[in-house]
């Protein structure tokens, strides 16, 4: 049986790269490439099943490749990536990754009430 294993990159780097987690720390223009981590699935279907509203996000590559390449993060708030192997066949596998660009608060001023 496949398991479905995401791989992530922020910006490319090898360092940032996490199999199958969240990752919270991601700012506008930062570039995320997902992979295909595991080593039997031989069928990938990759979709954003949820982006922030007016997110014009794409991945750059082909959905049916182990990697479908990369997307940019164009607005605040949380994507949902999802990834299954091995479709409609014995061991068909799902699993989701959450990425959330952090809100810049900008010039935020806290007011004391007394």
């Amino acid at each position: 049986m496949a398991t479905a294993i995401i791989r992530s990159l922020r910006n490319g780097d090898p360092a940032t790269a996490l199999d199958g987690s969240s990752r919270n720390d991601l700012v506008l223009s930062d570039v995320v490439t997902l992979e295909y981590a595991g080593s039997s699935a031989t069928e990938y279907a990759w979709t954003i099943v949820f982006a922030p509203e007016g997110s014009t996000a794409v991945f750059s590559g082909v959905t049916t490749d182990a990697s479908p390449g990369n997307f940019t993060v164009d607005k605040e708030g949380s994507y949902l990536i999802r990834l299954i192997v091995n479709a409609g066949i014995a061991g068909e596998d799902t699993q989701y990754l959450r990425l959330r660009a952090l809100t810049a608060f900008g010039s935020l001023h806290l007011v004391a009430a007394g």
